[in-house]
């Protein structure tokens, strides 16, 4: 049983500067998350065209270039630029 007491309410207001904070972020995580996720799908890409599926199953993107490099094509300069970014 729950006495009246021990109920809380919390209400939270959000002024125009604290939702604008908000949306900065949300702004940051975006570009962040589209950078990176190029990046990464541009190394995944060119590693696929050299080797199988099941060779990179579970590789990291750093992984990637090294298996890359071993092989003697280098990401940064063997792809064009707006292919990177």
């Amino acid at each position: 049983m729950m006495l009246a007491t021990e109920c809380r309410t919390v209400v939270a207001f959000a002024t125009p500067d604290a939702a604008w904070a908000g949306v900065e972020a949300l702004c940051d995580y975006f570009r962040w998350r589209a950078v990176h996720d190029c990046r990464r799908n541009s190394i995944s890409m060119l590693a696929q065209a050299h080797f199988p599926h099941e060779r990179l199953h579970g590789v990291s993107a750093r992984a990637c270039l090294a298996m890359l490099e071993a092989k003697g094509v280098r990401w940064e300069c063997d792809t064009p630029e707006h292919f990177r970014l």
